[in-house]
């Protein structure tokens, strides 16, 4: 969840830096399986534009690619990008629970025995789980 949140904050410094893209190393690559997975996530929400990982030399390293999006006249897609749950405070909620963004296009991500889905695909699911994070 640490990773998460720094990958969160290179996202939204980016966007705020107007970067095309924002790049970082990970060791573990099993973390890079589960980073996939969020960041098909947001992709698919049509919050980044695409996303890369290449392997560094032969260690078990990769480099990750983020590429931004931005609307024509060139604001970021999204105004805020934020971690609900933390290491010290996890999030959980039912799907009755959880919650609607402020924003119409605003979205939750949430961790679920089915995987990681957004908001509304958990409450139609009705599946319940960690909120990780929120775009707005």
């Amino acid at each position: 969840m640490y990773f998460l949140s720094n990958r969160l904050s290179n996202i939204r410094n980016g966007q705020f830096n107007k970067l095309p893209y924002v790049t970082y190393t990970q060791n573990n690559s099993a973390i890079i399986v589960k980073r996939g997975i969020v960041l098909t996530t947001l992709r698919k929400q049509g919050i980044i534009r695409a996303f890369s990982f290449t392997e560094v030399g032969h260690t078990s390293k990769f480099q990750v690619t983020i590429y931004l999006k931005y609307t024509q006249t060139g604001k970021g897609v999204f105004d805020t990008i934020f971690a609900v749950s933390k290491p010290g405070r996890r999030v959980y909620l039912g799907s009755k629970c959880l919650w609607q963004p402020r924003t119409t296009r605003g979205v939750f991500i949430v961790s679920t025995t089915q995987g990681i889905i957004t908001d509304s695909d958990a409450r139609r699911f009705n599946l319940g789980g960690e909120v990780l994070f929120g775009v707005a």
